[in-house]
């Protein structure tokens, strides 16, 4: 939720300005500092404080961190593509269809066939399989949801990138303002 909240906020300051190269990356950039951050204090409270998921908080640390920068960026992305819409279809991705399929409250074989199926391509069910794995496997078979979760982020990345670059810059009038010149 992190992800795509601070996404949000980043999308929406300033009135909602079209990301430009700078924006797109002072924009990912502060997603960066964000996930670093919340990824050691979610996995510091899941770990040491809560007792909630035993495994090594170093990887449960970069598990977080990955996550949230994943979201925020296709956040990011959807917001540079579609406007502020965008951050609705993040929304709808994240948590109305990647929640139910994540695979948190069931395991995987007991969800119905919809959101089996599209549980581990997005990033709530690619981030529950590795954190159980991490937890409980010794961080066995991640290699695919972690390919899910790095995949979203660099797509992501590269959306906002590309489409700040191609952002044309807000142009002047091109008649001057004032009295006319009569000279």
């Amino acid at each position: 939720m992190g992800g795509y909240l601070c996404a949000s906020a980043l999308a929406i300051s300033a009135g909602a300005r079209p990301a430009n190269p700078r924006r797109a990356t002072i924009r990912l950039a502060a997603m960066a500092v964000v996930a670093i951050v919340g990824g050691l204090g979610g996995a510091v409270i899941v770990g040491p404080v809560l007792g909630a998921l035993p495994g090594s908080v170093a990887a449960l640390w970069g598990l977080g961190a990955l996550i949230t920068f994943a979201v925020g960026a296709a956040t990011l992305a959807f917001q540079c593509l579609f406007g502020v819409v965008g951050i609705g279809v993040a929304v709808l991705l994240v948590v109305i269809l990647g929640n139910p399929s994540a695979g948190g409250a069931l395991p995987p074989p007991m969800l119905p066939p919809f959101w089996r199926a599209i549980g581990p391509a997005l990033p709530p069910g690619a981030g529950t399989w590795t954190a159980r794995s991490i937890a409980y496997f010794k961080g066995n078979d991640t290699t695919a949801s972690l390919l899910v979760l790095s995949a979203w982020a660099a797509v992501g990345s590269a959306v906002t990138l590309l489409a700040g670059s191609l952002h044309k810059p807000e142009q002047p009038d091109s008649a001057p303002q004032g009295r006319p010149d009569n000279g």
